[in-house]
């Protein structure tokens, strides 16, 4: 064999196997999820915690007229591994129209609501930010 056919021959050999190989190992083997794919969270998890925590505060400075007192209970978290960490939290909240949250008069009201938000937070920059969020009754 020639050895111009060789190393063509070697070079589809070695891409075949990159692939097969790349194919391989784009799951986790724990659970099937790709690499980078978003992942669930534990409700422990102090990241996704503080994540939250920065998403109320930042929904609660932009959002006149309607104020998270506190998350009454998590649905969902998320996590994915990306320029740095994104997480996605969907979770039911208590507001109310009043700022001054230990208001408890008649004027105003509390009621739940799904909320979901996503935090992207890009730790070596300094930065954290709410990407989305949403929520309704």
């Amino acid at each position: 064999m020639s050895s111009s056919r060789k190393m063509v021959t070697t070079v589809i050999l070695t891409v075949f196997a990159l692939g097969f190989v790349s194919g391989q190992n784009k799951y986790n083997s724990n659970k099937d999820q790709l690499l980078g794919g978003w992942r669930d969270a534990k409700e422990d998890d102090k990241s996704v915690l503080e994540a939250l925590q920065f998403a109320t505060a930042e929904y609660n400075r932009g959002n006149n007229g309607d104020y998270i007192t506190k998350v009454h209970r998590i649905i969902r978290f998320r996590k994915q591994v990306v320029a740095g960490m994104k997480y996605a939290m969907d979770v039911e909240v208590i507001t109310t129209p009043c700022s001054d949250f230990e208001s408890t008069s008649e004027n105003c009201p509390t009621q739940k609501k799904r909320c979901s938000f996503q935090v992207l937070s890009v730790p070596w920059m300094h930065s954290t930010k709410l990407t989305n969020k949403s929520c309704r009754n």
